[in-house]
Formats: C-alpha cells, structure tokens, sequence
C-alpha cells in the first residue's frame, strides 16, 4: 500500500476501534496471532485487522471501514469469518 493509502486505513481503523462495542486487533496485540489463524493450518493470512463485533453497528461499521479496501492484495474481493460464542 502507498504511504497515503496506508495513512488513510490507520485512520479509519482508529475511528473504528474506539466506537466499536467489539474488539478490533491488529498486527502487533497480544492477541493477533490467534485470532488471525482459521482452521486450515495451511493457509497464512495476515490481515490488516481483525473486527471482533459485538453488535449490528460493529458489524455495519467494519464493512463501511474494508469496502474500499475490498481486494487490495488479495486473491478475492473480501473475506470475513464469524464466530458466535
């Protein structure tokens, strides 16, 4: 990503982060690793971050904050996975 790109998505996920009721990680927390990682040990992926939504408005800001990004160095338009605990 270029640098204003990259300034721009640090941006948006920093709003992001503090009005979300979830969790957002990100490279570089204590929790990244684990909550990067899915089923298939095969695959590595590394996302930018990683949106941990507790309510409909965490999840309707998450998708208005990675639409623009949606594809940006991967292999298809956008991933997402959920877990209900």
């Amino acid at each position: 990503m270029q640098a204003s790109t990259t300034s721009a998505v640090d941006s948006a996920l920093d709003t992001l982060a503090s009005t979300m009721a979830g969790e957002l990680v990100r490279p570089g927390d204590e929790a990244y690793d684990e909550a990067r990682s899915v089923w298939n040990g095969m695959i590595d992926v590394r996302p930018v971050a990683i949106a941990r939504c507790a309510s409909t408005d965490d999840v309707r800001g998450a998708l208005r904050v990675a639409r623009p990004y949606a594809g940006a160095g991967t292999t298809s338009p956008a991933s997402a996975r959920s877990t209900v605990a």
